[in-house]
């Protein structure tokens, strides 16, 4: 909440000095951890979408930490959620046995710069 209020403590200061600065509102990307199993989510879910009447696609995917061949190898999973009328990111979830706090975020910067599902096709 913190990080939230400050945003919008900064807006209503620029506002009520002559600026006009709109809030667009916040992603919230949030993560957990309970013994050595992550969880983080960002943005809505497939469900919550679709009680919304949000018409949308989702993706799943598996991975793991290091290659699987290797000693210490971790995996982790995760559910991408896209609005179907323009393919952009509106969700993700995701667990497993890695610190997941840096694809939390990157979703979260995904969201927000209005990454498209064929984006994700072409990154690296």
């Amino acid at each position: 909440l913190g990080s939230n209020a400050a945003l919008e403590g900064r807006m209503l200061a620029t506002n009520l000095f002559g600026g006009n600065r709109a809030f667009s509102g916040v992603a919230n990307p949030s993560g957990t951890k309970i013994f050595t199993v992550s969880f983080g989510m960002v943005g809505l879910t497939e469900r919550y979408a679709r009680e919304k009447e949000i018409n949308c696609l989702s993706g799943s995917a598996e991975a793991t930490s290091i290659y699987g061949m290797l000693d210490g190898v971790r995996k982790a999973e995760g559910k991408l959620v896209f609005k179907e009328s323009d393919l952009t990111v509106v969700g993700a979830q995701m667990y497993g046995d890695i610190n997941l706090v840096g694809l939390v975020d990157l979703a979260a910067l995904g969201m927000k710069a209005m990454i498209l599902l064929s984006d994700g096709l072409t990154i690296g």
